[in-house]
């Protein structure tokens, strides 16, 4: 499994700012502190993967808690969840 090489998390985002925060590096996203090119990179990859992979997600706790798993849907949601995450590395 490939790790993501961009800012470390956990992140939060501050309203009063409109940054996101990585508390780990003490660095954020969008003000402040302004990150390496490397970073901003590997960090709109993820951001950019954001809605697909909270759709996955969705999908996969509902497949688990209406006991679809292993259906046309449940692995539709699996192949979703997969693609989302080689968008947000970047592969």
């Amino acid at each position: 499994m490939e790790g993501f090489k961009g800012t470390p998390g956990p992140w939060r985002y501050e309203s009063e700012t409109g940054c996101v925060v990585s508390d780990s590096e003490k660095n954020s996203y969008g003000g402040g502190f302004m990150l390496g090119c490397y970073e901003r990179h590997w960090d709109g990859k993820l951001v950019s993967a954001a809605p697909e992979l909270l759709e996955a997600l969705q999908q996969l706790i509902y497949a688990d808690c209406h006991s679809v798993r292993n259906s046309t849907f449940h692995i539709a949601a699996l192949e979703k969840a997969s693609a989302a995450i080689t968008k947000a590395l970047g592969q």
